[in-house]
């Protein structure tokens, strides 16, 4: 896969291009959600909240700082987590439906400041902004064009996933997935749940934020709509279609349903209903995902 992703996007036109490059960043804001989701056992649908203020940070660390890439996504991690720290700290000490509907009202909240607050983020219109430049060193290159935006997107995008993969398999990953299956029991073995889950919950804000940093950077743009916890929702269906708590299972999923739901609106109106269906048979059929289903085949044709 990750051959095909290098070697065949330089024979595709510029929108399929583009394209990809949206289906990689959103595969990270998905896989950012399932840490604290599939890993953590979190329903948080405050993700858009993070996603967005990364985007205002691309934004403003261009016009008003005139930052160039690698510093305005840096600048977009440490907005998310910085979020990520705030909401985390109130919302960790609550569980099950309070807990995501904290993350509601925050998205929320976020929204309406980015809507009314004209000034700062140029309300409904949002900002527009230049292609930052890609500095390393010396060394100075336009990322406009959308080859060379797509390349730089995966290489972000591989970074954020192979840390993302790191963390999981850790000792902390470990202890993340013992929260998701036995809170209780974890806190009885001498474990601060509540701080592992505000530990998951800043990194999954800082990787979303880092997706909505490259997000803008690709649009030249950001918008309040972003923050809107209905953005978090998508990450919530990729996940459950491609199967929580593998990380590839969101990227599939979101690479899946994407692809799916730009062919439905070439033939047809309502293309949500084609994502809904497939939701939904994917719940009935599939309650662990396609990740899910293959690891249990796989499982099947070892024991015989």
């Amino acid at each position: 896969m990750l051959a095909a992703l290098l070697t065949l996007p330089p024979h595709l036109g510029y929108f399929n291009q583009i394209f990809l490059s949206e289906i990689l960043v959103w595969a990270l804001f998905a896989m950012s959600f399932d840490l604290v989701y599939g890993y953590t056992g979190l329903l948080s649908f405050g993700q858009s909240l993070f996603f967005g203020a990364g985007g205002y940070a691309v934004a403003m660390g261009v016009t008003r700082l005139d930052l160039s890439a690698l510093p305005c996504l840096g600048l977009a991690v440490v907005v998310g987590a910085s979020l990520a720290l705030v909401v985390g700290f109130v919302a960790v000490r609550v569980s099950g439906i309070h807990f995501v509907l904290i993350t509601i009202i925050f998205a929320l909240i976020g929204f309406l400041v980015a809507q009314r607050w004209v000034w700062l983020t140029g309300g409904d219109d949002g900002m527009t902004f230049a292609c930052p430049p890609l500095v390393l060193g010396g060394w100075e290159v336009s990322i406009a064009k959308p080859i060379r935006g797509y390349y730089f997107t995966l290489t972000v995008v591989c970074v954020g996933a192979l840390a993302l993969a790191r963390l999981v398999t850790s000792p902390l990953g470990r202890v993340l997935r013992g929260v998701r299956e036995n809170e209780l029991r974890m806190g009885l073995l001498g474990y601060d749940e509540r701080l592992y889950k505000l530990c998951a919950f800043v990194v999954a804000g800082a990787t979303a934020g880092l997706a909505g940093g490259l997000f803008a950077i690709l649009s030249r743009f950001s918008n309040p709509a972003f923050l809107h916890w209905t953005t978090s929702g998508k990450a919530v269906v990729w996940t459950i279609v491609g199967g929580p708590g593998t990380l590839a299972g969101p990227a599939l999923g979101t690479a899946l349903l994407m692809m799916i739901e730009h062919l439905a609106r070439r033939v047809m109106q309502g293309s949500e209903l084609v994502v809904g269906a497939i939701l939904i048979g994917s719940v009935l059929v599939a309650p662990q995902g396609i990740v899910g289903v293959w690891r249990k085949w796989v499982r099947g044709r070892e024991r015989k």
